[in-house]
């Protein structure tokens, strides 16, 4: 759905951060933060986005940093 959204307006930019919210659920953060990125470009002054694409980064530090902790042991 927010995908075909998409491909009538690239712009569009709740239906980015719709599916980036989409690939947040499914575990997909990696994805989740191109869409996030996509919207900011087109939206900087949301600052419920940047609140979100930070934790998102957050959650990505963290999880890179337990990878690395795993492969240490």
């Amino acid at each position: 759905c927010y995908k075909n959204a998409l491909e009538k307006d690239d712009t569009n930019v709740n239906a980015l951060i719709s599916l980036g919210n989409a690939y947040v659920i499914i575990k997909n953060v990696s994805e989740a933060v191109k869409y996030y990125q996509r919207a900011i470009k087109l939206n900087p002054d949301n600052n419920e986005l940047q609140l979100i694409y930070a934790d998102i980064l957050d959650e990505l530090d963290t999880l890179d940093g337990e990878k690395n902790k795993n492969e240490l042991r």
